[in-house]
């Protein structure tokens, strides 16, 4: 993607405000990122600069400087040469990302990503000279976003690089970055990465030719390239959302076996056998029981879990909300003594606006949990009701067989499961 100065101006493709790019790669993380862990930050690692902030400002400041010498006329008619600078919406950087799937890093080392980083960049620098090495100004290797590390495992992780848009000559070149860079990249990168033993499938690639003369392929490819570009968070909702269905099937599918396991004890022990084998179908269903009461002593133990997660996020929203108050009070009383031109007020705006996404994040957060916590708590009653009259069942039939006593499981309290 190519950075330029401010926003991109309508029609400029392929091309994004360097400042936000830099920041988000940078330490200062300023990302929207819901898999976003600020707790991990600190393992992630930096080459030239650290900050996304002061990288931006140097390439600012060498495309202010830049001049390059035309030939022009005077009024007369005579030649001259004469200096120009960079147009203000010229591309004067690059960013790149390389992001391995976590499936296939899970079990890299801190030497494999190392291998992986270097020969993308290889490969990049094979395809266009832009992306060459004494170009790369700023890499940023991130752990503090995506899938988290398990124990004795490395974090997920991903690669920023940062750089700028010169030649071989030292002149800027931003406007090589366009679509047919991008195609050549798509059709040769996985190409050369094979040639280097990484296992990567060829990119699905459109044919512009194709698509100036074939509606229904133009269409088509619309329509992925729309579906290609919702972002992470929205992919990362509808796969939570895929999971959580899955789950309470897989509860609800649990919960008929029970019921039409106790259904079919119930049948045998209904048969007209004699007292001895009545005794011994009994004592099996005793057994079935305590399974049962071992299966809702779980269920008791994950809703706790979910009530203590529910009551951190509480003390969190709340910890936010004392937060968001105490900046509110903070802007009031510097609102006439800052300027809005300051860095110091840009940054404090930041803050401000990050806090309140995360106070609303977490607020969205607690809904969730309870909405689950609900979910449970109405899955658990129809086997509680099934279980009471499976026992009302077994006493009926205990007092035809003339047997003393009522200690048939309950399901619900964890003394008598102790007691059996």
């Amino acid at each position: 993607m190519g950075l330029v100065r401010g926003e991109p101006q309508p029609g400029q493709k392929h091309r994004a405000n360097g400042r936000k790019i830099a920041m988000e790669a940078g330490y200062e993380r300023a990302s929207l990122s819901d898999t976003l862990d600020r707790t991990r930050s600190n393992q992630n690692e930096y080459e030239g600069y650290k900050s996304g902030k002061e990288f931006w400002e140097v390439m600012e400041q060498e495309a202010s400087e830049y001049r390059v010498q035309v030939k022009g006329k005077t009024k007369t008619g005579e030649e001259i040469i004469r200096e120009k600078g960079l147009q203000h919406n010229a591309v004067i950087g690059w960013a790149v990302i390389y992001n391995p799937p976590a499936e296939v890093c899970a079990d890299w080392t801190q030497g494999q990503y190392k291998k992986f980083h270097e020969d993308c960049q290889e490969c990049m620098a094979l395809i266009s000279p832009l992306f060459r090495k004494e170009n790369i100004r700023m890499t940023a290797f991130h752990k503090d976003e995506g899938v988290p590390a398990e124990d004795g495992q490395e974090p997920d992780g991903h690669f920023h690089d940062l750089g700028i848009s010169l030649d071989e000559n030292g002149h800027y070149c931003g406007k090589l970055i366009d679509a047919k860079l991008l195609v050549t990249i798509n059709k040769k990168f996985p190409a050369l990465m094979r040639e280097r033993g990484w296992d990567m499938d060829d990119l699905d690639v459109t044919d512009f030719d194709r698509a100036k003369v074939d509606s229904a392929y133009k269409a088509e490819r619309d329509f992925k390239r729309r579906q290609s570009g919702k972002n992470v968070n929205q992919h990362i909702r509808r796969t939570a959302e895929k999971l959580m269905d899955e789950a309470e099937a897989m509860y609800e599918a649990g919960a008929e076996m029970l019921v039409e396991g106790s259904g079919r004890m119930a049948e045998a022990d209904a048969r007209e056998l004699a007292f001895a084998e009545t005794e011994k179908k009994h004592s099996a269903l005793q057994k079935e029981s305590v399974h049962l009461m071992v299966d809702n002593k779980v269920l008791q133990q994950q809703y706790k879990e979910l009530e203590s997660e529910y009551d951190e996020l509480e003390r969190k929203i709340a910890a936010r909300k004392k937060e968001y108050q105490q900046m509110e009070d903070e802007e009031e009383q510097q609102r006439e003594a800052i300027s809005p031109t300051t860095a110091g007020s840009t940054e404090f705006v930041l803050r401000m606006l990050m806090t309140a996404k995360q106070y609303k994040e977490d607020e969205a957060a607690q809904e969730y949990l309870m909405k689950f916590i609900e979910a449970v708590q109405r899955n658990r009653k129809p086997i509680n009701q099934r279980h009471e009259k499976w026992r009302e069942q077994m006493r009926e039939k205990r007092r035809a067989d003339k047997v003393a006593g009522d200690d048939i499981p309950q399901l619900d309290t964890a003394r008598e499961l102790e007691s059996i």
